[in-house]
């Protein structure tokens, strides 16, 4: 399965806020573990995503997300759970060896949807960590907005990506698409 990407604009924070949101209806719904991989400036937006994101799954109530920059990972009370990781500050295989340890564990209980793993500062990890499933998230500056491209890797990726296009055609309004 090949998924074409999502190019969106975003207008402000609220765009942002509700682009996670709206992830968060697809991949809550995803079973094992689901990367996504955030890539984009200082302030582009990558954490309000994680904001909207976690802030719309059962449980998300209770976190309050804030980027991880300093202790490099955040895990929310969310079901499925979310692992926020921040690698501003990590490069090469310390950052990979992190990548790894909570790509590869299964989260408490053993069963259930798994987790969801958002990876701020993704260009900093290893070639072969990226090699797996995953959705690639890229924000770019345009004006006082941001567009942000959304892409698929692996059939998982593509699956996913497939379904919150679909998921975004029905809820968001058009002035953000950009494709």
């Amino acid at each position: 399965m090949i998924a074409d990407p999502i190019a969106l604009r975003l207008g402000d924070p609220s765009d942002t806020l509700r682009l996670g949101t709206g992830m968060a209806t697809v991949l809550g719904k995803a079973a094992g573990t689901i990367v996504v991989l955030l890539r984009g400036d200082l302030g582009s937006g990558k954490t309000t995503l994680v904001r909207g994101l976690v802030a719309a799954l059962p449980g998300g109530d209770e976190a309050e997300v804030a980027s991880p920059s300093f202790n490099l990972v955040n895990i929310y009370p969310t079901r499925p759970e979310v692992v926020h990781m921040d690698f501003y500050r990590l490069r090469g295989n310390q950052a990979g060896e992190l990548f790894e340890e909570y790509a590869e564990a299964a989260p408490p209980g053993g069963t259930g949807p798994g987790r969801i793993l958002a990876v701020e500062w993704a260009e900093h990890l290893p070639d072969d960590c990226l090699a797996g499933d995953h959705l690639s998230l890229t924000w770019r500056y345009d004006g006082t907005g941001r567009r942000v491209t959304i892409e698929a890797h692996g059939e998982t990726g593509a699956a996913l990506v497939s379904a919150l296009a679909a998921h975004l055609r029905e809820t968001c309004h058009p002035r953000n698409r950009t494709d």
